[in-house]
């Protein structure tokens, strides 16, 4: 009896007076109010029902004022949890059930919804490029990463309102086609023929794809430009061979962007696997980021494109306050995001030379690919600071492929 009083009654009082102490909103009096009703609360109901309403109260006052970019975030979601709710706030996120987190559709998100014009507008920017890097005799692809909601995951219940890009993607693979830009949907690739589980396609903290679907993705667009469009990329296969990789795993070791929305509490923790070769090249490397500058590398992968220290552990409940600190695992590959990567593999100086238009989903993938090319470029279109003109860029280049690597919310028209 003792233990149902605990957990029905001990969270939500201590919650209170964590929510009241911590300045995130000054609910001091309607809080005294709180618990004077709930001390003077009807006799005839039990002092677990007391406290479940008193929770409910603070859950209706706290989804409306606590800020959702402070460190109450956690102690805001772990009451969700205590109350056995699924969305957070206004549907700002919603929860499956397996855990998967997305956002949901009433607010999020609208910013990132195109019209027919505006992804026919792409469409045709894509077009343009692809042109320009026919005429200097080189191949461009455009291949779209899965979204969620993935095909044929059931993690969330039918009619829950969230937000499902893929009916936006699928406007713009129709348009790519109109303006016969090629393309791989990587979404009808990833998990066919005993390919990887739905569920281990994205992150359930994030809508970043895993460190296993980025290596699938990887000998997925290398075996289709060896089979559609005759690249002799990987000839015997070595580098899609996955006895040449060893697979680390890290249980519940990352937490995503959704999970720093939410608190670690509601969102509990995803298992990072950290995917590197076993075998060694050279490389030189260039990355341009606006926060360093210029970062120059040269040696063997480690010392160049697999960075080791991203995988320190750390206690992602007790992190006060909650930062991006959580999303260091992701930063194994090449420590991060760069506006603008230049990646030559001395090894192989008669490899074709690839250019990578991409987001944080292309970061893993281009230490996958950089081994195969002579030269690996990569550029992130929507940074600010050291990204060519890709039009100038590929009139005065000589690439042999062009890969744009992008989500629909990364998409650039010009």
């Amino acid at each position: 009896m003792f233990d149902f009083i605990f957990t029905k009654l001990l969270f939500p009082l201590v919650f209170l007076v964590l929510l009241l102490g911590g300045a995130a909103v000054n609910l001091s009096l309607l809080g005294g109010r709180m618990a004077e009703d709930f001390l003077a609360g009807p006799k005839e109901k039990s002092l677990a029902d007391r406290a479940e309403a008193a929770a409910r109260k603070l859950d209706e006052i706290a989804s409306t004022h606590v800020a959702y970019n402070t460190a109450i975030v956690d102690l805001y979601g772990g009451l969700q949890v205590f109350l056995g709710k699924r969305v957070l706030g206004d549907f700002k996120v919603v929860k499956g059930n397996n855990g998967e987190l997305d956002f949901g559709s009433f607010k999020a998100g609208r910013d990132l919804v195109f019209n027919d014009a505006a992804f026919r507008a792409v469409a045709n920017y894509y077009r343009n490029l692809s042109e320009t890097a026919a005429f200097r005799g080189g191949k461009l692809i455009f291949v779209a990463p899965p979204l969620r909601p993935v095909k044929n995951d059931p993690a969330f219940e039918p009619g829950l309102p969230i937000l499902d890009l893929n009916p936006q993607l699928d406007t713009l693979l129709h348009f790519l086609r109109e303006y016969n830009v090629e393309f791989i949907d990587l979404r009808r690739h990833l998990t066919a023929d005993g390919g990887l589980p739905p569920e281990r396609l994205l992150y359930k903290t994030d809508l970043l794809w895993t460190t296993e679907a980025a290596f699938e993705a990887f000998r997925v667009v290398v075996s289709q430009l060896e089979e559609r469009f005759q690249m002799n990329l990987d000839p015997d296969g070595f580098y899609r061979d996955k006895a040449n990789y060893s697979f680390t795993p890290y249980p519940q070791f990352f937490m995503g962007m959704l999970g720093h929305i939410s608190g670690p509490r509601f969102a509990g923790r995803d298992d990072f696997v950290a995917i590197r070769p076993t075998y060694n090249d050279t490389y030189s490397v260039e990355m341009l980021n606006p926060q360093a500058g210029l970062i120059e590398r040269r040696g063997g992968p480690a010392e160049t494109i697999y960075y080791e220290r991203m995988l320190i552990p750390f206690d992602l409940i007790t992190m006060e306050p909650l930062t991006l600190r959580a999303h260091q695992p992701y930063r194994f590959y090449l420590s991060d995001l760069h506006s603008m990567v230049t990646i030559r593999n001395e090894g192989r100086p008669d490899g074709p030379k690839i250019l990578l238009i991409g987001d944080a989903f292309s970061v893993p993938v281009s230490c996958f690919l950089a081994p195969l090319a002579t030269e690996l470029v990569t550029v992130n279109p929507r940074a600010r600071q050291y990204v060519p003109d890709l039009q100038q860029h590929l009139l005065t280049r000589e690439y042999d492929l062009a890969i744009v690597l992008l989500t629909v919310n990364s998409l650039v028209s010009e």
